[in-house]
């Protein structure tokens, strides 16, 4: 009898470990069974080379890569229609050209301006993008910013590289040089994407009268731990250059928020969609 019961307890074990696998797999469309588990085992941070769609990319960090496919593959984050055989898109925050080859895949004829602060990641983007070949394609090693410079960066080896703050105190502190992002916004842009951990802020606030130019704009907005939260004054911006904006949460960062606020790092992020 006791055997009995260790046997079930084994194969209920087994059962909820195989469903667990057939849930995720669904959240992962074009990668393959083993390869979603092989990339889910290695260690954290670890750069390597996975199967996706069939083909080959770099990446710096496997859940990192696991992540961008769900958000971008999956759930379509960045997903919009237009007319335009040849759409302007400016990607602030690149990564591994995970999001460039998804603008491409839905817009072969797109011209892309791309931006990634993280030298060991850009390396990566680069690869990604002579691997396969995409073209029209402009990418700046660069931080996103309000003016020229150069600033400090902390380096995540992941999607959270930020000039703001070292999430999860993982960074390792490196100098990069940045670009005034209002000097790229000189014609009609289909399409801009911010995703450059807590420096939207400053550079909203720098292109702000320059916004006209631009039909949808993405960004995440991060609140810093005890330090002024801007959101209100964001939704300002957006309102007086006549979009109209959508919010969702990108990250729970309490279930308790009047007694669990991160006392560090960032405390609050918000997905921002806005469109005409």
């Amino acid at each position: 009898m006791t055997q009995s019961v260790s046997q079930l307890k084994k194969l209920a074990i087994k059962f909820r470990n195989l469903l667990f696998w057939i849930t995720n797999y669904q959240m992962y469309p074009g990668i393959g069974f083993r390869e979603l588990h092989r990339i889910r085992t290695q260690t954290p941070y670890t750069a390597g080379v996975g199967r996706f769609m069939n083909k080959t990319f770099q990446y710096t960090d496997g859940l990192g890569f696991l992540g961008n496919i769900k958000e971008l593959f999956k759930e379509e984050c960045y997903f919009f229609e237009t007319s335009n055989k040849t759409p302007f898109i400016i990607d602030c925050g690149a990564y591994i050209g995970l999001s460039i080859y998804y603008f491409k895949y839905r817009f072969p004829g797109a011209k892309i301006l791309a931006f990634e602060a993280d030298p060991s990641t850009f390396a990566v983007l680069n690869q990604n993008l002579a691997d396969h070949q995409l073209n029209n394609v402009e990418v700046h090693n660069r931080a996103v910013w309000n003016e020229e410079t150069e600033l400090v960066f902390y380096s995540g080896n992941s999607m959270s590289g930020s000039v703001m703050v070292d999430a999860g105190n993982k960074g390792a502190p490196i100098h990069v040089k940045t670009a005034r992002l209002k000097n790229y916004l000189t014609q009609p842009v289909d399409f801009l994407k911010l995703d450059i951990e807590g420096a939207e802020v400053q550079v909203l606030r720098d292109i702000r009268d320059d916004l006209g130019q631009v039909q949808r704009i993405f960004f995440e907005y991060h609140s810093v731990a005890h330090q002024p939260q801007a959101l209100g004054e964001l939704l300002e911006i957006l309102t007086a250059a006549g979009f109209r904006y959508y919010i969702q949460e990108a990250k729970n960062y309490a279930k308790r928020p009047f007694t669990g606020l991160a006392q560090e790092g960032f405390d609050l992020q918000l997905n921002i969609f806005a469109m005409r």
